[in-house]
C-alpha cells in the first residue's frame, strides 16, 4: 500500500471525480499531467537561462569592479530565473500542505521528490545569498547556484516524458 492515489491522500471517494474542497482541487492540480508538463517547461527555460548566464560570465573578459556592468538582457534573465525559483519554492510548500509528507515518503518517485526539493531549496538559498552585498559571497555562491540549478532536470520524474504525447 505504498502507492496512494490523490483520492486516498485527500479524502475524496473514487466515485466522486469532482473535488469538493480547495485542498482536493489543489491536489488534483499539483498531480495533473498538465502541471507536470508546465514544470518541465519552466525547468527547461531555467536551464537555458543558467547556461546563457554561465556562458556570458565565462566568455566575457572580466575587468575591474569599477568598469563592470552587466548588460540589461542578463539582468532580465536573472530576474526571470529568480521568479522561477520562487515559483518552485511555493510549489514545494503547496505540496507539503496539500499532499503531506506522504508525497516525500511513500509516493512513487519519492526519492526523486526529495532530491528535487533539496535542489530547489539549496538553489533558492544560494540565489538569495547573491543579493547580499559582500562580493566574496556572490563570487563563491554564483557558480555553485548555477551548477545546482542546472542539476534540477536530473531530479524530475522521467515518467512525465512518457505522458507528454497524450
Amino acid at each position: 500500500m505504498a502507492e496512494r492515489t490523490i483520492s486516498q491522500r485527500t479524502g475524496t471517494s473514487r466515485r466522486s471525480r469532482r473535488p469538493s474542497t480547495l485542498r482536493q482541487k489543489l491536489a488534483r492540480c499539483l498531480e495533473s499531467n498538465a502541471f507536470e508538463h508546465f514544470l518541465l517547461v519552466l525547468v527547461t527555460l531555467d536551464v537555458i537561462f543558467v547556461i546563457t548566464e554561465l556562458s556570458y560570465l565565462l566568455l566575457v573578459n572580466r575587468c575591474t569592479e569599477e568598469c563592470r556592468a552587466d548588460p540589461v538582457w542578463l539582468i532580465v534573465l536573472q530576474h526571470i530565473s529568480l521568479g522561477i525559483t520562487v515559483f518552485f519554492v511555493v510549489e514545494i510548500i503547496l505540496r507539503l500542505l496539500v499532499l503531506g509528507m506522504d508525497y516525500y515518503t511513500t509516493a512513487p518517485h519519492s526519492g526523486l521528490h526529495i532530491l528535487d526539493s533539496a535542489i530547489v531549496i539549496a538553489s533558492s538559498i544560494l540565489e538569495f545569498s547573491l543579493k547580499v552585498d559582500p562580493p566574496l559571497i556572490a563570487d563563491v555562491s554564483r557558480p555553485a547556484d548555477r551548477v545546482c540549478r542546472a542539476a534540477r532536470p536530473t531530479s524530475l520524474p522521467w515518467s512525465s516524458f512518457s505522458d507528454f504525447g497524450e
